[in-house]
């Protein structure tokens, strides 16, 4: 079964926490089901330090000289750079996974409403600029979802419905 979700992050930051509204829609026996809830994504200043972090090391680590064998003092280097990547991997983790009332009826309602054989395309909306930057790959909640797909998206779009097809009526006509 095909299913989509669409996670709207609202106002908010990483001092104060984001606004969360969750939407899932599919069909099952013809019939189309919609589900809404809403809640909060807690403060985590943290998640955002580890990822300017992680930007730094490997904006470094790709101005690198190869040719040297040894790293300066203090010089990012591919094991310093995979532990950032690790580290930032764990507190993606931790937040998104925190249980905080609000923000878990947010998380109660995608398990309650998607199977692990589904697929499932999730769709992050958010207008803030630091969110859009992060790693929602790896959010250990899609390994229970082989077939889940991320994607993001501004809160702000255009619906364009397709124009309508010109039929043929009567035979085709070929002229060569």
């Amino acid at each position: 079964m095909k299913k989509r979700s669409r996670l709207t992050l609202l106002e908010g930051s990483f001092e104060t926490g984001f606004t969360a509204i969750l939407q899932i829609s599919f069909e099952r026996n013809g019939t189309k089901i919609e589900t809404q809830v809403s809640g909060r994504l807690p403060p985590a200043p943290e998640v955002w330090l580890t990822w300017q972090c992680w930007q730094q090391a490997y904006r470094q680590l790709a101005t690198y000289n190869y040719w040297r064998m040894k790293a300066k003092v203090g010089q990012i280097t591919n094991i310093s750079y995979a532990r950032l990547g690790e580290e930032l991997s764990d507190r993606l983790n931790h937040w998104l996974n925190q249980g905080t009332e609000e923000w878990q009826k947010v998380r109660d309602c995608l398990q309650r409403n998607l199977d692990r054989n589904d697929e499932i395309e999730i769709l992050i909306q958010t207008g803030d600029r630091k969110l859009k930057q992060l790693p929602w790959h790896l959010w250990d909640f899609f390994d229970h979802y082989p077939y889940a797909e991320i994607s993001l998206s501004t809160c702000e779009y255009q619906k364009v419905k397709p124009l309508p097809s010109r039929k043929t009526k009567g035979k085709v006509k070929i002229l060569a």
